[in-house]
């Protein structure tokens, strides 16, 4: 066999063909180029991702009650009864709660109407009201039917301020009705600004037929009651009012409250009635408790006896300090509760967030406490101190707000987590 010859040899190896064998060292170059750049191209998307942020998880139940035993109150044993505590929630209520003849309580609603079209400074008299021939007949009609009234003559002059006296104090029928003429021009129109009131004022299960209430046509529970309470509360001309044990008429002379028990067990009214079923009184007091003023309000419908008003002036006394017992400051909260637990997959664990001091409300055992949130906007760090929360604690229309605090720093996440992030 022949050798190839150098030309064939040359040819072979790749001389003279214009191609060239890559070394080794420059593969590896190569590929440790394209290495380099996939795992700069990694970073640069790792670190344009979204970076996340803390996250709040609430540590504390949404909606809970005052544990221990609800108080017991003394309710009458016949018809219905109602104990709020204003501006904190309802102590409980006895009966059917089905609508009953309000008596004398309507004139209630017959105040607060006329207030809301002509209200009245504390101190002020009001516009001048004249009785007419009619006003004294009809007097005299009711004297002859036994309705409560307070003697007018033709011509006799009330201020405003005299006339809700005389309404509100002694209960006067009459002035009920004269008052309804001079508001609206007739009954039936003072009527209908009676029950759309009762609408504004959400009291589903009241109706009034006319404005003194010795019809039992006008009717309304303990639970309406109390709300129409309040709101003629909120007027400082009906508290003072509904507070004066006399009045001083001009023709009728001095006149008193039937409410007796006015400053009793801090009673300051409100109004008492009486209908063929029985006696009834919307009442209020005031009462401090650990400091705090608080106001009990409530009422009684149709309580029996010989002479119906006096059961409900007793069982009126006997909730008022039923209720001022049962009321205490309760702390709903110790301080350091954990409350709120700070996430980030960026930390090694949970963070948690106390409550500063404790937080006390009003309340009794079995009143509902519930709480909301108010988070700040979402960021990836914290500085120590750093407000992270804000927990409202909610019983009735108390409300108190905790700030949330971090304890320490809470750092952003790192350059390394950033790139080593799944």
């Amino acid at each position: 066999m022949s050798l190839p010859s150098l030309a064939e040899r040359r040819r072979r190896r790749g001389y003279g063909t214009g191609r060239r064998r890559r070394s080794p060292a420059k593969i590896l170059a190569f590929l440790l180029v394209l290495v380099l750049l996939a795992v700069v191209a990694g970073a640069v998307i790792q670190l344009r991702r979204p970076t996340p942020r803390l996250t709040i998880r609430p540590l504390l139940p949404a909606a809970s009650v005052i544990p221990g035993k609800a108080p017991a109150l003394p309710w009458p044993t016949d018809g219905e009864a109602a104990v709020s505590i204003s501006g904190i929630g309802s102590l409980g209520s006895s009966g059917p709660a089905r609508p009953l003849p309000a008596g004398s309580l309507a004139k209630v609603m017959t105040a607060y109407v006329l207030l809301k079209d002509h209200p009245l400074g504390p101190a002020a008299p009001g516009p001048q009201i004249t009785v007419s021939a009619a006003d004294a007949a009809e007097y005299q009609q009711d004297v002859a039917t036994g309705d409560s009234v307070v003697a007018v003559v033709a011509g006799e002059v009330l201020t405003e301020r005299q006339a809700l006296a005389a309404l509100l104090v002694p209960s006067a029928d009459n002035v009920a009705t004269m008052m309804a003429r001079w508001d609206a021009g007739s009954v039936p129109a003072f009527v209908a600004k009676m029950n759309q009131t009762a609408a504004q004022l959400g009291l589903g299960q009241s109706h009034f037929v006319e404005p003194s209430g010795v019809d039992p046509g006008s009717v309304s529970t303990p639970q309406d009651l109390i709300r129409l309470g309040e709101a003629a509360l909120a007027l400082p001309v009906f508290t003072n009012l509904v507070g004066q044990a006399k009045v001083t008429l001009p023709v009728s002379g001095t006149l008193s409250n039937f409410n007796t028990v006015l400053g009793r067990s801090g009673i300051f009214g409100i109004k008492t009635g009486s209908t063929a079923a029985g006696g009834s009184m919307l009442f209020a007091a005031h009462h401090t408790v650990a400091g705090h003023p608080v106001t009990i309000i409530g009422a009684v419908l149709d309580v029996q006896g010989l002479h119906p008003l006096q059961p409900a002036l007793a069982a009126a006394l006997r909730l008022v300090d039923a209720a001022g017992a049962a009321i205490r400051v309760v702390t709903v909260a110790p301080a350091g509760t954990p409350a709120a637990a700070l996430d980030a997959p960026w930390l090694s664990g949970s963070r948690t967030l106390t409550v500063p001091a404790p937080v006390r409300l009003l309340g009794w055992a079995g009143l509902p406490v519930t709480t909301t949130w108010s988070l700040p906007p979402p960021a990836d760090r914290l500085a120590a101190g750093a407000v992270a929360a804000t927990v409202t604690f909610h019983a009735g229309q108390q409300a108190v707000a905790v700030a949330l605090r971090t304890s320490t720093a809470i750092p952003a996440p790192s350059l390394k987590w950033r790139l080593l992030r799944r």
